[in-house]
């Protein structure tokens, strides 16, 4: 049943294997149900940027009761696919949005991966689901990997963020870390934010987080918290410093690049420094505060590869093959 096309094999090359529309195609409406409503932002946001009507419905939203059930069934008439993130998770809406003929896409974006990978029952969960999918979508090579690993096949195709194009040459080497309040095991904040006690001359900027217990008091950390407009702490940074315990595509990885900044990530991007183990940041990490120069390469590759405009007009195509029963 499911709908599959040519597995992609790197980052900004989405190679899509499906015919070219006719002239009488009519592009679909989308329905995005997300698990989160970030990412489904974005996946909308990009959606409506190239002239598809598209709206976010968040899964939490969607109940079961005779009410909800009627509203939802409502909603539904005015979509041809249903776009789902993290839709696995959802199967008694699967099955409800297939009932009623509707084409289903759904997208793995990161620790959704990981939670399947790891688990068998949530694996075998996963293998029946596939069943009623048309087309399965990772938000980067590696997830692609991952899945393909537990017999899921997907395809690469990215939801993106909105990219800040500005060139923010910081004045003094700085390092960003990401540690969210409530992951910071997750993200390894301890292990991290050790190297500050090494590189005692540069400053660690931590968003995401205000101090605890559990994180290192140097004189040369500051914690920021959460940080709605990061235009200044991206002006006194030049290196963004990531080691999640898993990743899919970091959007945060994507505006550094954008803005012109070197990054140390466990993940493989171009023009990133790849690390694979905690004790690698030490010497990636003095690399990259020893260039004194922007990342001009890594900024022109993402503006050129994760443009709105040339992803959103991929997602039209798949939509139009799905609909044609390509």
């Amino acid at each position: 049943m499911s709908h599959r096309m040519t597995q992609i094999g790197g980052w900004g090359k989405p190679e899509l294997s499906i015919k070219k529309a006719s002239p009488k195609d009519i592009v679909p409406r989308i329905l995005v149900i997300s698990q989160f409503q970030i990412p489904g932002r974005y996946l909308v946001n990009m959606l409506k940027r190239v002239g598809v009507e598209a709206e976010l419905l968040l899964a939490q939203r969607v109940g079961l009761n005779p009410k909800k059930i009627v509203e939802f069934t409502k909603k539904l008439q005015r979509f041809e696919i249903v776009h789902f993130i993290s839709g696995y998770q959802r199967i008694k809406l699967l099955i409800w949005t297939r009932l009623w003929g509707k084409k289903v896409v759904n997208h793995w974006i990161g620790t959704d991966v990981l939670s399947v990978t790891k688990n068998a029952r949530s694996k075998l969960l996963t293998r029946i689901t596939d069943l009623l999918i048309h087309i399965q979508f990772a938000n980067s090579p590696h997830l692609v990997r991952e899945l393909k690993e537990a017999r899921i096949l997907a395809n690469y195709l990215p939801t993106i963020p909105p990219i800040h194009s500005q060139l923010s040459v910081a004045g003094r080497q700085g390092v960003l870390v990401y540690i969210p309040w409530d992951r910071v095991d997750f993200h390894r904040g301890a292990e991290v934010l050790e190297f500050a006690r090494v590189f005692q001359d540069v400053e660690f900027h931590v968003v995401g987080t205000r101090h605890s217990g559990f994180l290192p008091t140097y004189v040369n950390i500051h914690y920021h918290g959460w940080v709605s407009n990061m235009d200044k702490v991206w002006e006194e940074v030049s290196v963004l410093l990531r080691f999640p315990r898993h990743d899919g595509l970091s959007s945060m990885v994507l505006e550094a690049l954008a803005r012109g900044k070197w990054v140390v990530w466990n993940y493989f991007m171009p023009h990133c420094s790849q690390i694979k183990r905690i004790e690698d940041i030490h010497q990636e990490l003095k690399l990259a505060l020893a260039k004194m120069e922007p990342n001009l390469k890594g900024r022109d590759f993402v503006l050129s590869e994760f443009r709105h405009d040339k992803i959103g007009k991929k997602y039209i195509k798949v939509y139009e093959s799905i609909c044609r029963g390509n």
